[in-house]
């Protein structure tokens, strides 16, 4: 037969057992978690790069249109300048335009 001393000792060997199990899987838990929560961090801030970097292509391509719209007004402009004012006129009227 066994011993109640014996037997005491195996079950506060098995609860220490048992008890260092638990705080092994809680610190597991525990480093997960702050994996995932530095995961989520580290996509939040490519999101947020993300939506930077499309709006500054938006806002490229937005000046791109503005400047060629301005050249081709440019462009408009020298071109009326550089003919003599009557030409017009002259052109309307021989059926020349």
């Amino acid at each position: 037969m066994t011993d109640p001393a014996q037997a005491r000792e195996r079950g506060e060997a098995r609860a220490g057992v048992f008890a260092s199990l638990q705080r092994a899987l809680a610190t597991l838990v525990a480093l997960a978690h702050t994996r995932l929560d530095l995961a989520s961090a580290e996509i939040e801030e490519q999101a947020e790069r993300l939506v930077s970097l499309l709006m500054w292509g938006v806002a490229a391509v937005l000046a791109g249109s503005a400047a060629l719209l301005l050249c081709a007004l440019a462009l408009v402009a020298v071109d009326r300048c550089g003919r003599d004012p009557g030409q017009r006129a002259r052109q309307h009227r021989t059926g020349r335009h």
